[in-house]
């Protein structure tokens, strides 16, 4: 038998848009839970923040969860957060435009939440955020549902205070030539990788020069449908028409190979690997020609930013001057699809030596 306390997804969504008219008028709000709300959202794990947002809304829903426990069949006050995060809260903050901690339509479809029995039972890299995280979740346990749909409100208040200070900076001149705009991208993504999404960012913005419908995602997203970090698709064709992996770290001939192999039997038949790892040695006898050869694919080496940036501008419709212009300014749009911060874009500005608006 299913143990756990069920929340109605109706009811959920009832007591959400009730927070919500609260947040939008001119009425206060907690104090104590908008600071709450903001230590928390310091975290280096935007999760947190999804937490604490699930929690205080099925406690406005029903005082006997237990928010620790986020998952039905572990205690009679358990309750599902997935369920709370991706169908009520996910929704929400694409409606209405609020900062969640997370883009992902799954924000708390991970390990680390769902797999331990408790949040209690998680060890993490950052005991400290963490523990405060608990602390804070301690004080959601004695809410009642009034005084949680309060707190609930303050949370979102303060998230929408979040998302007004990151909105994406507008590039509006730039100063750079070829040569400098490659030492800057080279710079940019090599100073703070930022997981990958800084190089990722920049393939993208690169490939866009070349072809119209060039997507991406977030850095690490369970969704994600095909191999490859960014995909170029044609109006016509469902499977892309290329798919590159994007690597700042050293790799090895087998990790091409694997990822070559993954999207031969994806039906992707041009493929590209992106190493823009300055230490990455050269691997001509790559086997991974020869199993695209076997699968009647085109593979594809780019080693380093220049080679990427100059290759985007040798096979660009447009001249050189509106290609600088063209990828600094796209690299804001990718930078934003990655999921990078506001300072992660005015550092880009920085380098390339261009203005912009906030």
């Amino acid at each position: 038998m299913k143990i756990g306390i069920s929340i109605s997804i109706q009811l959920a969504e009832q007591r959400f848009e009730e927070a919500m008219a609260i947040a939008q008028s001119d009425l206060p709000v907690s104090a104590y839970w908008s600071e709450l709300t903001r230590e928390v959202g310091r975290s280096p794990r935007g999760g947190d923040t999804v937490v604490l947002g699930c929690a205080l809304l099925a406690k406005a829903c029903d005082s006997r969860i237990d928010p620790f426990v986020v998952k039905l069949g572990v205690s009679e006050r358990g309750y599902h957060m997935r369920g709370i995060g991706d169908n009520v809260l996910a929704p929400a903050r694409d409606r209405y435009g609020f900062d969640l901690g997370s883009e992902s339509a799954n924000p708390t479809n991970g390990s680390t939440w769902l797999k331990p029995r408790t949040l209690h039972d998680i060890v993490t890299r950052d005991p400290e955020s963490f523990g405060f995280l608990l602390e804070v979740l301690g004080e959601v346990d004695r809410l009642d549902e009034e005084r949680a749909l309060r707190a609930f409100a303050a949370w979102l208040r303060e998230r929408f205070a979040v998302a007004l200070k990151n909105q994406p900076i507008i590039i509006s001149e730039t100063d750079s030539s070829l040569i400098g705009i490659i030492e800057a991208a080279e710079r940019f993504v090599v100073e703070n990788p930022e997981r990958g999404g800084r190089g990722q960012a920049l393939v993208a913005a690169a490939l866009s020069l070349i072809w119209s419908n060039v997507e991406t995602g977030k850095i690490t997203d369970p969704s994600r449908h095909w191999p490859g970090d960014v995909h170029v698709f044609q109006a016509a064709e469902e499977t892309p028409i290329l798919a590159v992996e994007v690597k700042q770290r050293e790799v090895a001939e087998g990790d091409v190979v694997a990822f070559v192999r993954r999207c031969a039997s994806r039906g992707i038949r041009n493929i590209a690997f992106c190493a823009l790892s300055p230490h990455q040695q050269r691997l001509e006898s790559l086997d991974a020609i020869d199993v695209a050869r076997e699968f009647d694919c085109v593979f594809t080496w780019i080693y380093g930013v220049e080679e990427l940036v100059l290759h985007a501008f040798a096979w660009s419709p447009r001249g050189l001057d509106a290609n600088i212009r063209n990828l600094t300014r796209g690299m804001v749009k990718r930078m934003v699809e990655v999921g990078l911060p506001v300072s992660t874009q005015k550092r880009w500005a920085e380098l390339t030596r261009s203005t912009f608006l906030e």
